[in-house]
């Protein structure tokens, strides 16, 4: 197959001196990734951020930050806010104008949010399992596509939640899940979690618990003291709370206190209507409730439109930065020109015409250009296949 000389020439010239080629096309490739790049994160960012917030029109939870609230409630990230008690979903589920789904998001197992959520949750997000199935009894647990995939866990493996402290002997003991099923993956914030019963959650949390059996064949190192039939004794605080749930051991987990009082982190709210809707706002309109109702969706649009206005200070330096790369790639040319006068001598004495010469450098240009507008498709192409991944771990 012919090659055009000027591309021949010029792609001889490249090869010769392939550190100044590299070092040209790299400087043009980041002069193109880093606007389209950031606008491109910036976009998508806000289609899964907008797109999350517009599924649950209400979130339910202490006063404070709105922000966090969201974030942790929607997107399993940042610091748990102050509790809120089971009563209120209560109470908004009695007047029947609303589909309420409950979070206590609080605990963790290898640093992954475990999250504690009632079975309605995952019709909500249309969240559909892939292996295995869902929560049937205490201590299950269904792992999210990706947690899946990280730890290498199937059903039938068990994980252990974290300690909150493991020099408290009075903190709650770690718990062990059993894992029943992990979900599809939907490329949201839920692929990230572990999934568990809100009862379950509330155990580890330390409301529940179960002890074990104090019996003659209990060992002597649990036992203070007893009588000499051994029908009473005394036992020391060696006699742990369960951290293991089996089927002979399940009846006797208990809790303690009204279930009314046991705590949520956030409390999602789907209003049947408009109507249903301003209701619900007018209920919680007062600043002095210690709780508050955050429509989603306005707090993310505020959000991006402080991203936004970065974006276009961001946007103004990158025009200057990419003029003055500009700038610099004309200097580099221009010293080139220079150290190869006597090349373009030589193709001068061996008839190579001004003309043919200058073609040959607008070749090699473009093939700078062509370069490093390829590398730009593939690294945009790239950055957006795993937006979802950078966006958690933006706002973990």
């Amino acid at each position: 197959m012919n090659v055009h000389p000027a591309i021949f020439l010029a792609a001889a010239y490249i090869r010769r001196h392939a550190w100044k080629a590299f070092l040209v096309v790299l400087s043009l490739t980041t002069m193109m990734v880093l606007p389209a790049g950031v606008s491109l994160m910036v976009r998508t960012f806000e289609q899964h951020l907008v797109s999350r917030s517009s599924e649950t029109p209400f979130v339910l939870g202490a006063r404070g930050s709105q922000l966090d609230l969201v974030l942790h409630g929607l997107y399993f990230s940042g610091p748990p806010p102050e509790y809120i008690s089971y009563g209120h979903s209560q109470k908004i589920r009695s007047v029947g104008t609303a589909e309420i789904y409950p979070v206590f998001n609080r605990h963790s197992a290898q640093k992954i949010p475990v999250v504690g959520v009632t079975l309605e949750y995952f019709d909500y997000r249309n969240l559909e399992i892939a292996d295995g199935s869902s929560c049937s009894f205490l201590a299950d647990a269904v792992l999210g596509a990706r947690v899946a995939r990280k730890l290498g866990l199937n059903p039938g493996d068990t994980i252990i939640t974290d300690s909150d402290n493991v020099f408290n002997i009075a903190g709650n003991y770690p718990l062990e899940l059993k894992i029943t099923g992990v979900l599809k993956e939907s490329g949201s914030p839920d692929d990230t979690v572990i999934f568990v019963d809100l009862k379950t959650a509330w155990l580890i949390e330390g409301i529940g618990h179960g002890h074990q059996e104090i019996s003659s064949q209990t060992p002597e190192k649990f036992i203070l003291e007893k009588d000499a039939d051994s029908r009473s004794m005394t036992t020391n605080a060696a006699v742990l709370p369960f951290t293991r749930i089996t089927p002979e051991n399940r009846a006797s987990v208990h809790f303690h206190g009204n279930m009314e009082d046991f705590p949520l982190t956030q409390i999602l709210i789907v209003p049947q209507d408009d109507k249903s809707a301003s209701i619900l706002e007018g209920r919680y309109v007062d600043r002095s409730l210690p709780v508050q109702l955050v429509r989603p969706d306005v707090v993310i649009r505020d959000l991006m439109g402080v991203v936004f206005q970065i974006q276009k200070f961001f946007a103004a330096l990158m025009v200057l930065v990419g003029f003055t790369t500009l700038l610099l790639l004309g200097l580099v040319i221009s010293l080139s020109l220079r150290l190869r006068q006597r090349e373009m001598h030589t193709f001068f004495v061996m008839g190579c015409s001004p003309a043919r010469q200058f073609q040959i450098l607008i070749t090699e240009i473009l093939i700078y250009f062509l370069t490093a507008a390829s590398l730009t498709v593939i690294t945009l192409w790239f950055l957006h296949s795993r937006s979802d991944l950078w966006l958690h771990l933006l706002i973990k």
